[in-house]
């Protein structure tokens, strides 16, 4: 839960920079 909450921050700090491809890498990490 605390990942999906952090992947979400992310993408709202990114914007069009991340990616599905950023969200997929980024999921295996948490």
């Amino acid at each position: 839960l605390l990942g999906d909450n952090l992947i979400i921050v992310l993408a709202a700090t990114m914007g069009k920079d991340f990616t599905p491809e950023a969200q997929a890498a980024w999921q295996k990490l948490v």
